[in-house]
């Protein structure tokens, strides 16, 4: 049973092109993703409050071509949404054939959604880098004004087995 005043959350197919718009204007700490395969938004009283996005793991040894990376979540702060998304990329990522489904956090950063949307922490092999930039690589890290736009430091890795 939903609390009073409650508004329900209502899953919603979102274009690339909206779901990079609404990440630029409403994520913590990331740009625009680059990748993609699909995404879902989340509508509260018809407004849009959250986007994720879907894509292929950056990863070169977790893409198994039937892996998926959910490579950004961002919300106004509703309440669930966050979670909301994480489920829904994880069913529509399953009913489409993939295995399992990755995800990442900042270590600081509380990890509460991945928990209610099934991840479970799974460490890295080795060693975490500082950066995401490699030599045959590169990450841009820094935006037009030389201010960090992707915080470096260790992240938390997380993994889901998705179910058709």
């Amino acid at each position: 049973m939903k609390p009073e005043g409650t508004i329900p959350l209502e899953l919603y197919p979102i274009e690339l092109r909206n779901a990079r718009r609404f990440i630029a204007d409403h994520h913590s700490h990331a740009g625009e993703p680059r990748a993609w395969r699909f995404g879902v938004g989340v509508l509260a009283g018809g407004e849009l409050v959250g986007v994720g996005i879907a894509a292929r793991p950056k990863a070169g040894g977790l893409d198994s071509g039937r892996a998926l990376e959910i490579t950004r979540v961002a919300t106004i702060g509703t309440p669930n949404a966050c979670s909301r998304i994480y489920a829904a990329l994880c069913r529509a990522g399953g009913a489409l054939g993939y295995v399992e489904a990755w995800t990442y956090t900042l270590e600081g950063e509380c990890a509460v959604c991945p928990r209610a949307a099934g991840f479970v922490e799974s460490p890295p092999p080795k060693a975490e880098p500082r950066s995401w930039n490699r030599p045959r690589r590169t990450r841009v890290e820094l935006n037009l004004f030389g201010e960090t736009i992707t915080p470096l430091g260790p992240k938390r890795r997380w993994r889901r087995e998705l179910r058709p």
